[in-house]
């Protein structure tokens, strides 16, 4: 892993999610592999990182944010150099459609 003056520390989401439906998410940081990010192993987890299977960042209103877990569990190593996230959408009717509107990731000191 080595030694590391950087980290992905937060995020913040605009959402939209209409009445009955649901989005939520999940991140992950692990170490590049042989061909960088495209091939890196990576275990995605909410905002408790051993609970990575059930985890799951939820909105406040339209915005889902979070601090970024720093840890180490599974392929999941932050600090880290690649970085990706999955938005988990939900709806009983196709006429509401939850979305995620945008995304800001926080790499820092």
């Amino acid at each position: 892993n080595g030694s590391f003056s950087h980290a992905f520390n937060r995020f913040y989401a605009n959402v939209s999610v209409p009445s009955q439906t649901s989005i939520s998410l999940q991140v992950a940081v692990a170490d590049a592999g042989s061909n960088g990010c495209i091939d890196a192993n990576y275990t995605f987890i909410g905002p408790d990182p051993t609970d990575y299977l059930g985890s799951h960042f939820n909105p406040a209103g339209s915005v889902i944010s979070g601090q970024i877990p720093l840890t180490t569990f599974q392929n999941y190593v932050n600090p880290g150099r690649c970085f990706k996230y999955k938005a988990y959408l939900n709806t009983p009717d196709s006429s509401r459609t939850p979305a995620l509107l945008d995304m800001n990731i926080n790499y820092s000191p």
